[in-house]
């Protein structure tokens, strides 16, 4: 896939995270204006039926007074009558200093048949009087038994205005029992004009008459902030909504990070096989050029020069050799198929014996070796053991060549955990620290033109040790060196 298609790979990507986080809005801001517009109507339900109950309070009230009133005989005079042809029975009532007029009814619901009134039938009359002129009251209205109880009503009634602090406590019970607990303001405005609700974030409820006769205002509530009610009724599907948009924003991600992963795995991998090749190359033509040599100047006589001309391939075939072990290994690790073969192995004479080795080739470094195991026998694959350490000191070699006094220091000891500890320490340039959490990925080599390789020694290592269930870790600092730490645990070395 070329640059141009990873372009509109991306394009497409960025394209329907924006499209699905769009609709995730819109049905977030739908959703919140739906539970907004059901909370006003709930809250407009609940005010109305408080109003209804703190004008019954007070009908009720007036109800009581009206009985009292009724019954106390210094101001009302009751008679009854029952009339055997009509076969009903006539209630009169009458201001006691005033005489006339008086008023009499007769009421479908009392079927008594009596001249005169005792105690008991006495309550029954003040109790068929007093729920006829609540009737009225309900609608407003005032009945007049007498012009006095007239008079006496529509001063009580009238005095008888909203009790907002018992509207506010009626209210506000009710708003707790359906969870509401925004806060409110109950305000009031004249009956005859209009509530102007302006375009912002309060709630207003229905402005309500709350008079018990002849009203002169209305009362409403005003949520100024139902914020945080609005939104915990919502809790859920913004929830919800915020946990796609979190895994689609996640997954595209993730997606992406794939894809630039993968490019650049495309290309470290196009430059591994790049310098790979030109690394076989040279190891081939120097083959070539002795085998050349061998043949063409007839040196079977001369047994020194051929001697040289075999060491020569004999070095470059081991270089091949070790090309195509680490090559191999690391296709085998990705397939997760690595067979460790571990046997009992004189770990100081492994060490000794490879840095002998590089003391033939590299005979201006200087190695020191310090070893403090009490036993030198540990069960350990040396195969892989031994590559791991070639790779550390190749690699402490090449990346620091122009250092006059090299110095490599090996030290092998048992930790506090039982684990094999193995440190490969130089006092070369060291490793910049933008570098170091990347140099033990596949294919990862260290911006340095000067040294050679292709990227997978480090990777090898590190592979190598997490099979043995060992690690490996770096301390660098510039100019002060590098120091790799090999820990195996005892129980697998």
């Amino acid at each position: 896939m070329n640059s141009t298609q990873y372009q509109w790979l991306v394009a497409v990507l960025v394209l329907a995270l924006l499209s699905i986080l769009t609709l995730q809005a819109v049905y977030t801001v739908d959703n919140y204006r739906i539970k907004t517009t059901e909370l006003a109507e709930e809250v407009d339900q609940l005010f109305a039926e408080a109003v209804q109950e703190e004008v019954q309070l007070r009908r009720d009230s007036v109800q009581r007074w009206l009985r009292s009133y009724i019954s106390d005989t210094s101001k009302i005079i009751l008679t009854v009558e029952y009339n055997a042809e009509e076969g009903q029975l006539f209630n009169s009532i009458q201001d006691r200093d005033q005489p006339d007029p008086y008023t009499t009814i007769s009421f479908s619901d009392d079927n008594r048949t009596i001249n005169k009134l005792d105690s008991a039938n006495r309550e029954i009359t003040i109790d068929l009087i007093t729920k006829y002129a609540t009737n009225y009251l309900a609608k407003n209205s005032i009945y007049h038994w007498t012009p006095k109880i007239g008079e006496e009503m529509i001063q009580l009634t009238d005095s008888m205005t909203v009790d907002i602090s018992q509207l506010h406590q009626i209210f506000q019970e009710k708003l707790q029992t359906h969870r509401i607990s925004s806060r409110y303001q109950l305000r009031s405005i004249p009956i005859d004009s209009t509530l102007s609700i302006p375009i912002g974030k309060s709630i207003y409820t229905e402005a309500l008459p709350t008079g018990l006769t002849g009203d002169k205002s209305k009362t409403f509530a005003e949520f100024a902030n139902p914020f945080s009610t609005i939104l915990r009724r919502a809790r859920w599907s913004i929830l919800g909504s915020l946990l796609i948009i979190l895994l689609t924003a996640s997954s595209f991600f993730i997606m992406l990070r794939i894809i630039l992963r993968q490019k650049q795995l495309a290309q470290i991998k196009d430059d591994f096989i790049d310098n790979i090749s030109h690394e076989l190359q040279t190891p081939i033509a120097t083959l070539r050029a002795a085998n050349e040599g061998l043949e063409k100047y007839h040196l079977s006589e001369a047994s020194e020069k051929a001697k040289q001309y075999l060491s020569i391939s004999r070095q470059q075939i081991n270089r091949l050799s070790q090309m195509v072990d680490q090559t191999l290994w690391n296709s085998i690790y990705e397939r997760k198929s690595i067979q460790i073969q571990a046997e009992q192995t004189d770990l100081k004479e492994l060490i000794e014996n490879c840095l002998a080795g590089f003391q033939l080739k590299h005979p201006e470094v200087v190695f020191h070796f310090k070893d403090q195991l009490i036993t030198p026998l540990v069960q350990i694959d040396p195969t892989h053991l031994k590559s791991c350490l070639e790779n550390l000191l190749d690699n402490a070699i090449k990346h620091n060549s122009q250092q006059e006094d090299l110095q490599i220091y090996l030290l092998t000891r048992i930790t506090d955990t039982n684990h094999l500890e193995i440190q490969v320490k130089d006092n070369g340039k060291g490793i910049p620290l933008a570098e170091q959490g990347r140099i033990f990925e596949k294919f990862y080599r260290v911006d340095d033109r000067k040294a050679n390789g292709y990227g997978i020694g480090l990777f090898y290592v590190k592979s190598a040790l997490q099979t043995m269930n060992g690690s490996i870790s770096l301390d660098s600092k510039p100019e002060q060196g590098a120091q790799f730490t090999l820990k195996i645990p005892l129980s697998h070395a």
